[in-house]
């Protein structure tokens, strides 16, 4: 069913890939995992630096130059739980063995199930057996799952019980229990003094106890096992330091700048030896279309290690995913002294780029281009209809220009303060040019 949604989607948008106006590729190279009806490639910081915040200046294109849809997405990591599980069974047979032992066979219900333990549930207090248990898949090859394990009630002393036998996870479709010291004489605690006499003189006195037979009943058989339920997603976030950065002091202001490759940036880590300080924090970044920095984010970065208390608080979180060219960390010291910074690491969202992966197809990624329309695919609707669904990955390898660049094409990416910059210089110099004329104007009157 996917394959042939996922075909019909790919076939609705297939058409010539143009891709003369991308002056970098990159070959998408696959890395194993099967062959799944989904392709998936992991965004590089390449494709990062060249690419605009809507990814409008990318593309896919297959072997027969068709270009492909694709959807940038966020990568997210499956949230599991696991909780216990009873896997039903049934009582197949009991024997009596030597030794004041007994054996229960217990068989699965259904086809043969990961199993990690057997729980025991009796109505008898006070006691210490051992347990012993086998696992066979057919009945006639066993193999030792648990050798002689205690499980014991000490509810006389104390509310503990432990009637649990834990073994290594395994596929089995039935199971054998050895238990010892099933029969026992227990002493009642009523005793009575019995005396003796033979002509009213007494022979000899003695206690005379009493005793119980007991034998150990289960009520219940319990064999475990685990299941593991999706509760929801999460993000992938990888961590890079900064290779090169400068550090310089206003003041009381300390400077740090460095660049990037217009990464996702989710947080910034400042990594520094010195303890116990707290200082307010000013973060900004240069974004497309901007000369000029302009604030980010604002916060506090603090570190305290007095004692037994120890928090550590160096990583500045960003609202959202924020992609720049240039960062600045200015950090306000007021009458403290500096800090000893030895570094920054960023915490980047990893993107993936998804696209529909047909058999035994390569695939190029395009990218670069200045002026290009952002493509309108309807892959995302074909993805929400099959959830996330295993994918081939695909690792974009080294960075290649694009022969077909046409530069004829190239064009001056101008906007926001740029544009009003030029604005102003042209009516500086046509006011310039209109005094000029004026003044010759006089002088020649």
């Amino acid at each position: 069913m996917l394959g042939a949604i996922l075909l019909l989607g790919g076939i609705a948008n297939a058409k010539p890939a143009d891709v003369a106006s991308f002056p970098y590729m990159k070959h998408l190279v696959p890395e194993g995992g099967g062959e799944h009806a989904l392709g998936r490639a992991i965004l590089d910081s390449e494709l990062f630096s060249d690419t605009h915040d809507d990814f409008s200046n990318m593309r896919i294109v297959d072997d027969s130059e068709t270009e492909v849809p694709f959807l940038v997405r966020p990568r997210t990591a499956s949230v599991t739980s696991t909780r216990d599980k009873v896997i039903p069974t049934r009582v197949e047979s009991l024997r009596e063995l030597a030794d004041n032992k007994i054996e229960i066979e217990i068989v699965l219900e259904r086809k043969p199930e990961v199993s990690q333990s057997i729980r025991l549930t009796s109505r008898l207090r006070n006691f210490e057996k051992l347990v012993t248990v086998h696992g066979s898949i057919d009945g006639s090859n066993w193999k030792e799952l648990a050798s002689n394990v205690p499980i014991v009630d000490y509810s006389r002393f104390i509310d503990f019980e432990n009637t649990e036998i834990s073994f290594p996870p395994a596929l089995y479709q039935r199971l054998r229990l050895s238990i010892s010291d099933v029969t026992l004489d227990r002493e009642l605690p009523v005793k009575q003094k019995v005396r003796e006499a033979l002509h009213g003189k007494t022979q000899r006195e003695f206690i005379e106890t009493s005793f119980r037979r007991e034998d150990f009943r289960i009520d219940q058989i319990r064999l475990m096992g685990k299941t593991t339920t999706e509760t929801g997603q999460q993000s992938i976030v990888t961590k890079h330091p900064v290779s090169k950065f400068e550090v310089s002091q206003d003041g009381s202001l300390t400077i740090i700048e460095f660049a990037a490759q217009r990464e996702p940036v989710v947080g910034v880590h400042l990594n520094t030896a010195t303890r116990n300080f707290s200082r307010p924090v000013l973060l900004e970044g240069i974004e497309a279309d901007q000369g000029s920095y302009s604030r980010i984010i604002r916060g506090t970065l603090s570190r305290i290690s007095v004692g037994d208390v120890a928090r550590d608080s160096r990583t500045l979180r960003l609202p959202r995913p924020t992609r720049c060219s240039k960062w600045r960390m200015t950090i306000d010291n007021k009458d403290n002294p500096v800090l000893d910074i030895s570094g920054i690491t960023l915490e980047e969202q990893s993107y993936e780029a998804v696209f529909l992966n047909a058999p035994a197809a390569s695939y190029r990624s395009f990218y670069g281009g200045s002026e290009v329309q952002k493509p309108r695919y309807d892959v995302a609707t074909i993805l929400n209809a099959v959830g996330r669904n295993p994918a081939t990955e695909f690792k974009p390898g080294e960075q290649q220009d694009n022969p077909a660049f046409k530069r004829s094409r190239i064009r001056l990416h101008i906007g926001g303060k740029a544009v009003l910059t030029i604005a102003i210089l042209i009516m500086v110099l046509a006011l310039g040019w209109g005094v000029a004329v004026a003044s010759k104007k006089v002088d020649q009157t």
